[in-house]
């Protein structure tokens, strides 16, 4: 089976995945990129099943997010920033940061609240 390409003009086909190291974000990472989107997975932790996966465009290193909220956010904006990436999927608590923060200028200028990269 042949897998789609993802059409690399457009940000919505680079797709962020926090909380790389479980397995729910590692099936995210697969479906995804079974039906051609380019993801780039982050965590705090170095080592998971997302993180060394070969179907990966790459792993981001964020501090963790509730240690250091607007660090955390700052990473992840600047990850889309550096990836053109278009859409971010928390799949864990990160979600709640990200709502928390929402209004920072770091998160807003890296990712429109409609998932398109700036």
């Amino acid at each position: 089976m042949t897998r789609p390409q993802a059409n690399a003009s457009d940000p919505m086909h680079r797709v962020l995945v926090t909380y790389a190291w479980v397995r729910s974000s590692y099936a995210v990472l697969r479906n995804l990129t079974e039906h051609g989107i380019q993801v780039w997975m982050a965590d705090c932790h170095r080592t998971g099943m997302g993180q060394g996966s070969r179907l990966s465009a790459g792993f981001i290193s964020t501090p963790p997010p509730y240690e250091d909220e607007r660090a955390f956010v700052r990473a992840v904006a600047a990850a889309c920033r550096e990836h053109e990436i278009g859409l971010v999927f928390p799949s864990h608590n990160e979600t709640e940061v990200l709502a928390l923060v929402e209004g920072l200028k770091e998160y807003r200028a890296g990712v429109h609240a409609d998932g398109g990269a700036s």
